[in-house]
């Protein structure tokens, strides 16, 4: 991990925003994005910083030692449960997955289904959620390139050794084969939004 995503990490798991932290460490709320972002990898203030999020400073500026502990409660915060943290999922479209290499995705992400290959289950016009942290197992849903490119929606399934395949749901699509087809798997499934009715 880098700076800011320690930084990040130690102030998500203190139930702090970002203004909550650039308060407490003495610093304006744009200098903490910046230092989230990578955008600046050093600066004079790490051990407010540090002092803020209640981690040691070596292990916020060089990740030195081991992960602090979680479970003490953040500065002025009665317990854990005080302060709520909300997190929104990006939207994306298939264009912007298209043209974004595998690690530049975000984590999770959420996209609109375009076409009718994993019809019925998932029809077209439902949005989907994948994470890219997550390991495919078979029968997952993933979301693939191909060597052309082109980014689809299919059922993992284990194949020969070395190999595995990608499934639709409708049988009007053709499998297709990892080797073949030269597949990339992005993410993987892990919500369908909707109504079960």
């Amino acid at each position: 991990m880098t700076l800011g995503q320690r930084l990040q990490h130690a102030r998500k798991m203190r139930h702090m925003t970002q203004a909550q932290l650039a308060e407490a460490a003495e610093l304006g709320q744009p200098a903490v994005s910046k230092i989230e972002k990578g955008d600046t990898q050093e600066t004079p203030a790490i051990a407010r910083l540090a002092a803020a999020v209640q981690v040691p400073t070596a292990w916020l500026e060089r990740g030195l030692g081991p992960e602090p502990n979680w479970s003490s409660p953040a500065v002025g915060v009665a317990h854990s449960v005080s302060q709520l943290v909300v997190e929104t999922v990006p939207t994306m479209t298939w264009e912007q997955i298209q043209m974004t290499d595998r690690d530049k995705l975000p984590p999770v992400f959420r996209v609109q289904i375009d076409d009718a290959a994993m019809a019925p289950r998932v029809p077209s016009g439902a949005w989907v959620q994948f994470d890219r942290r997550v390991t495919p197992r078979p029968g997952d849903g993933v979301l693939l390139r191909d060597s052309t490119g082109g980014v689809c929606f299919r059922y993992y399934r284990a194949g020969r050794p070395g190999c595995w395949e990608a499934h639709a749901e409708n049988a009007a699509y053709a499998p297709l084969d990892s080797q073949r087809d030269g597949l990339e798997i992005l993410a993987v499934l892990t919500a369908v939004e909707g109504r079960w009715s």
